[in-house]
């Protein structure tokens, strides 16, 4: 079964506005349907965990992700059609690609949220909910 723990500091909480099925708070419905797929697949994942490099330099992916062994760390990139989302977004990928690399999942919004949440637990955790 998953487990959601705790992502602890987090001055945001109140934008936590979507309760899931399975009671998560998230900020967007792409984010519960994101966190519904990894509690059914019964992986155990973190939300908004901060995360460091070896420098101290730090972000909150959505999503952190156990999975044999390895962290995964899952973005939903809701915004992408505002030009600051998109800067910070383009600074951030860069942040992982060369503090994490290969560990990046990302999901756009748009009307096939549900087919890419489908590619990436099949091709990434080899779990197929469709």
């Amino acid at each position: 079964m998953s487990r959601l723990r705790p992502a602890g500091l987090n001055i945001h909480n109140e934008s936590k506005i979507i309760t899931t099925l399975f009671g998560y708070n998230v900020r967007s419905k792409s984010e519960a349907l994101i966190a519904a797929a990894l509690h059914i697949a019964g992986l155990e994942f973190n939300y908004e965990k901060l995360l460091y490099d070896k420098g101290g330099s730090r972000f909150q992916p959505d999503f952190t992700i156990q999975h044999n062994g390895e962290e995964y760390y899952w973005e939903h990139l809701g915004l992408l059609d505002e030009k600051k989302y998109a800067k910070d977004w383009s600074i951030k990928e860069k942040w992982y690609e060369a503090n994490f690399p290969g560990k990046l999942l990302t999901t756009t919004e748009n009307s096939e949220i549900c087919t890419q949440i489908n590619q990436l637990m099949r091709n990434v955790f080899n779990f197929n909910i469709s």
